[in-house]
């Protein structure tokens, strides 16, 4: 890593490089040359999952998720003829052909680790961990399912209204690198002690873990301290499972710090409190006041600036295409990688 920015350098000396593509924008090796090629006037186009998901990539220049400019550096189209919006690349077996894409890429790198010593990764890489992870994976899946859904199912028919907390990645970049938060955690606390303070007695607020977090610690003992502590533990709940567009649009809002997870309740026209840095904390878009004033007017997005806001983010952002598993991908070409 010391030395990767002066090779990056001679690399682009010598090939002429105008054009530097990365898949992610906070792994280490990208960090540590992303400077480097901009200080020699070298464009950096980054790629990730898609905003909108399944079916899109996310192609942009300079950044992604809180670094994008791409908004702000296009004029919006003033002419009733516009481009049309991206139809999603998807694929009805897309977990399976993740699945089969991700282990075939672990076993690989394990298999060949010894060819690339030095290499460091961004993640865990051991194989056994994987397995042990996912298999607790399904087991909480199994053992949560039909409580998680029946919780659900009684707040929709006889419970109070409730505000929506899809959870984030533990260790997720949206996390550590665009917000000021540092953990789960922290924000977790912040959220209950807002809600315990200021929101109606009537209300109840749901927290849902992130589906990639199930193998790992839960946040439920967290949670029902911190709601135990601001004497709120009877209005706060926690969820594994659940089906998060029919959660979203039974909820009276939705609190998130800056994940895709905000785009899919703009989408439906929900409030939504954003407390991290995000691209698509705009004004009309989602609630531009303080989360305290949230629970009390959670104001619904402008249906015209929200609609126009998607329509050009899909347009100026997203690569019909799913990074593992496009639709018209053959089976054979699994076999091949």
């Amino acid at each position: 890593m010391d030395t990767l920015p002066k090779w990056f350098k001679s690399l682009c000396l010598r090939h002429r490089v105008d054009t530097v593509v990365l898949f992610g924008l906070s792994r280490p090796c990208h960090a540590a040359v992303i400077p480097v090629a901009k200080a020699m006037g070298i464009k950096v186009v980054v790629m990730e999952e898609g905003y909108f998901r399944p079916g899109f990539m996310t192609m942009e220049l300079d950044g992604v998720n809180g670094n994008s400019k791409t908004l702000d550096r296009f004029e919006c189209d003033p002419s009733p003829i516009k481009a049309p919006t991206p139809h999603p690349d998807v694929c009805k077996h897309h977990f399976f052909k993740t699945v089969v894409h991700a282990m075939r890429y672990y076993w690989a790198m394990a298999w060949h680790r010894r060819a690339f010593p030095n290499y460091v990764h961004h993640r865990e890489t051991s194989v056994i961990w994987y397995a042990r992870y996912w298999i607790k994976s399904w087991f909480t899946k199994w053992r949560r399912y039909k409580k998680d859904h029946a919780l659900h199912q009684c707040l929709v028919k006889m419970g109070p209204p409730y505000f929506f907390v899809p959870l984030q990645h533990e260790g997720d970049s949206q996390i550590t690198e665009h917000s000021g938060y540092e953990n789960n955690q922290h924000f977790i606390e912040e959220v209950i002690c807002s809600f315990a303070a200021h929101s109606n007695s009537g209300h109840v607020l749901l927290f849902k873990e992130h589906p990639m977090s199930r193998g790992g610690q839960l946040s439920q003992a967290w949670i029902e301290r911190c709601a135990l502590e601001r004497g709120v533990d009877l209005r706060v709940m926690h969820v594994v499972e659940g089906h998060n567009p029919t959660l979203i649009s039974q909820a009276q809002g939705v609190v998130v710090i800056n994940s895709t997870m905000g785009l899919q309740a703009i989408q439906k026209h929900k409030p939504v409190k954003t407390m991290g840095q995000s691209l698509y904390d705009r004004p009309g878009v989602t609630f531009q006041g303080s989360l305290d004033e949230f629970w009390k007017t959670p104001t619904a997005p402008d249906p015209a600036v929200t609609d126009e806001f998607l329509s050009r983010l899909k347009r100026l952002t997203q690569v019909p295409c799913s990074v593992y598993a496009n639709a018209h991908e053959p089976w054979p070409a699994l076999s091949r990688l």
